[in-house]
């Protein structure tokens, strides 16, 4: 059952206008943020989660967060464009499904996706847009399960509008309004402050960075060539088709470990010991040190994708590298959020694209043998100095390439570290999974939607019952079959499902 009704409503309380997107936000615009987000009626709450109050909620947030019922367009200069139309407004799909089964099932289960109704997430990672048929940039799916006894919702939003920070600033405002609703509060007197979307705070941000006249600037993106120059003037949907092709490479399977916070702090202080007094070690750094270490001594059986026989195969893999010799660097690939970098409060509330890519390479033999303090230290080193590269110059370079040299955003998919040694970490761990409270208690379990396209990490917050983190590793099933008989691996982490 659809609930639309005060969706179609909100038109005549909107203005037509159009919305610049940063340049940021074009990094990653084909892609979705997608999660699914599950809640346990352990009370027994007749209203429990009610739909009503879920669509009323939803609807305050389009009228704060209009840019969710625009159509988005390309644009030149690195840039999209949302156009919010009143008369044609592009209504994100807001659904509700009822399911056969009770939620102790999926719960049993480890929130498994083999337990979900079919068709729980309504969009996939990328995003199926063409100008003539443009996609939603928002997409909710509400499932309930028998007895309400709990519900599972799916929640999609363009990359182009919102990082994972910025996601979860929409999710909480969305619980937000809903719980002042559920204990009989007023629209008129909504708590907190509004989502702020305008792009012009990244603009001035960027303008205080310039270097300047005649100052040299280090390009820090991957050279560019005659390949991603011809990507980028395609329509969003071929350049989507054409990546998708590119990151194939056999079976994918998708598993979850838990790591205690004991053994984060117990490996913390192994790798202070090793490495220089005034180094500082985070969490981040041990887990992705952990991660890298582990994949890296599961890829010594990794093939190389067969030669390729057809004349079209073969030109398909000379320009695209389907045929590699074996790599001799590990590349790990992270993702930076500048909020706090920039120093100021406003940007705390910033709901668009504030997040910069990086790379840190380490020499594949450097990650073999023994794993010891000295191993991990190094790895852990190349993540700090990653994370520590994305410098107010970065920062203004990244954002002022992607205005100057649109293919640039191409190029780590065509150019850079190829698999089998490359892994994509993204860190969740501080943005607030489990803080949405829409009145009946934060989420029980939280996860992104599985890919199957490359190689990626998620870490996350443990449920609000455990101490530690979750590490989400969608792998190719060879290489991840061979991690988790690592004896290393499995002494330090436990395997969830």
């Amino acid at each position: 059952m659809a609930y639309i009704a005060s969706l179609e409503a909100l038109a005549s309380s909107m203005q037509s206008q159009t919305y610049e997107i940063h340049e940021l936000g074009r990094a990653s615009g084909f892609v979705v943020v997608s999660h699914l987000v599950y809640y346990e009626n352990t009370t027994g709450a007749a209203d429990f989660m009610a739909t009503s109050l879920l669509e009323a909620a939803f609807v305050e947030v389009l009228r704060e967060y209009p840019l969710l019922a625009g159509t988005m367009h390309e644009c030149k200069h690195g840039r999209f464009k949302v156009v919010v139309d009143k008369d044609n407004l592009n209504l994100p799909e807001f659904k509700e499904t009822q399911c056969e089964t009770d939620f102790g099932v999926l719960k049993a289960a480890n929130y498994a996706p083999s337990e979900l109704p079919e068709g729980a997430a309504t969009m996939g990672r990328t995003t199926d847009h063409s100008r003539k048929s443009p996609a939603k940039l928002a997409r909710v799916h509400i499932m309930r399960y028998r007895d309400n006894s709990g519900v599972a919702i799916f929640v999609g939003i363009s990359h182009a509008l919102v990082d994972g920070y910025a996601y979860n600033l929409v999710m909480r405002r969305w619980a937000e309004i809903c719980k002042h609703l559920a204990g009989s509060g007023s629209l008129d007197a909504k708590p907190g402050r509004p989502l702020s979307h305008g792009c012009e705070l990244m603009d001035d941000f960027m303008q205080q960075l310039a270097p300047p006249a005649g100052a040299f600037i280090r390009h820090k993106f991957i050279p560019g060539g005659l390949v991603s120059k011809l990507l980028s003037g395609r329509s969003m949907k071929t350049q989507v088709r054409l990546i998708r092709k590119m990151c194939e490479s056999g079976e994918f399977t998708s598993h979850f470990y838990f790591i205690a916070q004991d053994t984060i702090d117990e490996m913390r202080g192994a790798i202070k010991e090793v490495v220089p007094a005034e180094q500082p070690v985070s969490s981040n750094d041990v887990i992705t040190a952990l991660v890298n270490v582990a994949m890296a001594q599961s890829l010594e059986a990794a093939a190389i994708r067969d030669p390729q026989s057809g004349v079209l195969q073969r030109v398909w893999a000379a320009l695209f590298g389907a045929q590699k010799p074996q790599p001799k660097v590990f590349v790990h690939m992270g993702a930076a959020d500048i909020r706090p970098r920039l120093k100021i409060p406003a940007a705390d509330d910033y709901c668009g694209s504030a997040v910069m890519r990086y790379a840190a390479h380490v020499p594949l033999d450097a990650l073999q043998g023994p794993v010891t303090p000295k191993m991990l230290a190094i790895a852990a080193t190349s993540a700090r100095k990653g994370t520590d590269s994305v410098d107010r110059g970065y920062m203004y370079t990244y954002s002022s390439t992607i205005a100057e040299e649109p293919d640039c955003v191409m190029r780590p998919f065509i150019y850079g570290g190829q698999p089998p040694a490359r892994l994509i970490i993204t860190s969740h761990a501080r943005i607030g999974h489990y803080r949405s409270d829409f009145g009946w208690g934060v989420p029980v379990w939280a996860n992104v939607i599985e890919d199957t396209g490359t190689a990626l990490c998620y870490v996350y917050p443990a449920p609000p019952t455990r101490n530690g983190l979750v590490v989400h590793m969608m792998l190719p099933k060879d290489i991840q079959d061979r991690m988790r008989q690592l004896p290393f691996w499995k002494e330090n982490v436990e395997f969830i499902r």
